[in-house]
């Protein structure tokens, strides 16, 4: 049946862009998850282990600009309040 095939076509097309959107939110949040790791890593090589509350304010950042900002800064810091996490 024609309609049926178009029916199909179209329910075809927006289950590409679920999987199109699906796929580019996976891949952003393991970015986000990717530099969070890092920066933990980083803090804990300089500074020694982290406190839980640091941990918890790093996995609350979302925004990946802001982490790669603070992977930067970690470098110069002389103390984890000069990050102002």
């Amino acid at each position: 049946k024609p309609e049926y095939r178009m029916v199909k076509e179209v329910v075809t097309i927006y289950e590409r862009r679920g999987i199109r959107k699906g796929i580019q939110r996976g891949l952003r949040k393991g970015q986000v998850e990717g530099k969070q790791a890092g920066l933990v890593l980083q803090l804990e090589k300089k500074f020694g282990e982290l406190e839980p509350s640091v941990r918890a304010r790093i996995h609350r950042i979302r925004s990946a600009e802001r982490l790669d900002s603070l992977l930067v800064a970690v470098l110069d810091a002389q103390s984890i309040d000069q990050l102002e996490l």
